[in-house]
């Protein structure tokens, strides 16, 4: 799903992150996928941020470039749902002043997808997150 507005975001920064990653961690396709899910770069910073971090810090590139469509795959959230999610998250840990790795961010959204009160009535992504983030914090 690319956005209107996202095609300038693929404009201005694929060639970019292109040569930032490897084939192997990232193929082209999903580098448009992922700026044409986001509405902004206030969505985009975090999500390459961590995209990044785990990038430099996890040998198998292949595994840790799918991991964020893995999880998408596996909810019933969508991509830009989950995109929203991370910039989301990215803000509480700042505000907090504290950090996460990517995979470990990813756990805790996929598990607020899971979580009881999410199973009758289907909150939207960010509004679960946010109210399990409230409740019970993060100890990641």
């Amino acid at each position: 799903m690319v956005k209107n507005n996202s095609h300038q975001l693929i404009d201005k920064y694929f060639d970019n992150i292109r040569s930032t990653y490897s084939q192997m961690f990232i193929s082209d396709e999903r580098i448009k996928l992922l700026l044409g899910s986001c509405e902004d770069e206030a969505q985009l910073r975090p999500l390459f941020h961590y995209l990044s971090h785990s990038y430099k810090t996890n040998p198998n590139h292949k595994e840790t470039g799918e991991m964020l469509f893995s999880f998408v795959d596996e909810s019933e959230y969508d991509l830009p749902q989950w995109i929203e999610a991370i910039a989301i998250f990215h803000q509480w840990l700042t505000e907090k002043n504290r950090t996460t790795t990517f995979p470990k961010m990813l756990g805790y959204i996929s598990c607020c997808t899971q979580s009881p009160e999410n199973k009758m009535l289907k909150y939207q992504l960010k509004d679960i997150l946010n109210d399990m983030l409230k409740t019970h914090g993060y100890v990641g």
